[in-house]
C-alpha cells in the first residue's frame, strides 16, 4: 500500500509539474532619441507552443495627437509580414488604443493596445525561432513634443505566449525514484 502512494505522488507531481508550464512574456521598452525614429524588436522564441494564439501588447508615448492620419503624427506596425496598421492621431479617436496620458496643448499622448496574433499567424512568424516587430514613428513624431510627466517619448511591446510544456527535471527524478521503488520491491517478493 505505500508504495502505491508513492507512485501515486510521484505521478501527481509529474501531472503539476507540467501542469505549471505556460505563460511566457518577451518585453523590452525604447526609448525615442530622433525624430521620425523605427524602432526594432527582435525576441528569440523556441519554446511556443504550436496551435496557440499569442497577444502583443504595444505602448507607445509621444507627437502621436494632431487630428488625422495624414498629419504624419502616426506610427506603423508590422510584425514580419503582417502589416497591423497605421496608428495615431489619437486627438481625433482612440480607435481601438486605451489613453493612459495625454497633453493636448503640445499633443502629447501615452497608450497602449493589445492586438491577438493568431496561432496560423505565430507559426509564420516563429518558422525560423524569431519574432521580429517594427514600429516606425512616421514624418511629424517629433521627440521634442512627446514628453509627458518627465518621461521621454518611447515604445514598449511585450509579446505573451503559452510556452510548451515541459516537465521539471526534479520531478522526472523523483517519478524515476518511485519506479524504481516498485521493481526493487516487486523483485524482493520473487
Amino acid at each position: 500500500m505505500k508504495v502505491l502512494k508513492a507512485a501515486f505522488i510521484s505521478l501527481f507531481l509529474v501531472v503539476s509539474g507540467i501542469a505549471n508550464a505556460g505563460l511566457m512574456v518577451q518585453s523590452d521598452q525604447l526609448e525615442q532619441t530622433e525624430d521620425f525614429q523605427d524602432f526594432g524588436f527582435d525576441w528569440a522564441i523556441d519554446d511556443w507552443m504550436a496551435n496557440t494564439d499569442a497577444n502583443l501588447i504595444i505602448e507607445v508615448q509621444g507627437d502621436l495627437g494632431f487630428s488625422n492620419l495624414s498629419s504624419g503624427e502616426t506610427f506603423d506596425i508590422i510584425v514580419e509580414s503582417f502589416d497591423l496598421g497605421t496608428h495615431g492621431a489619437f486627438s481625433n479617436g482612440l480607435n481601438g488604443w486605451t489613453e493612459l496620458t495625454a497633453n493636448m496643448g503640445i499633443n502629447a499622448w501615452h497608450a497602449s493596445r493589445t492586438f491577438n496574433i493568431t496561432a496560423l499567424q505565430m507559426a509564420s512568424i516563429l518558422n525560423d525561432n524569431l519574432f521580429q516587430l517594427a514600429v516606425n514613428f512616421n514624418q511629424g513624431v517629433h521627440v521634442a513634443f512627446g514628453s509627458l510627466n518627465n518621461t521621454a517619448p518611447f515604445v514598449k511591446a511585450t509579446l505573451e505566449y503559452t510556452a510548451t510544456e515541459v516537465p521539471e527535471p526534479s520531478t522526472i527524478a523523483m517519478f524515476g525514484l518511485a519506479l524504481l521503488g516498485l521493481a526493487a520491491r516487486k523483485s524482493k517478493k520473487a
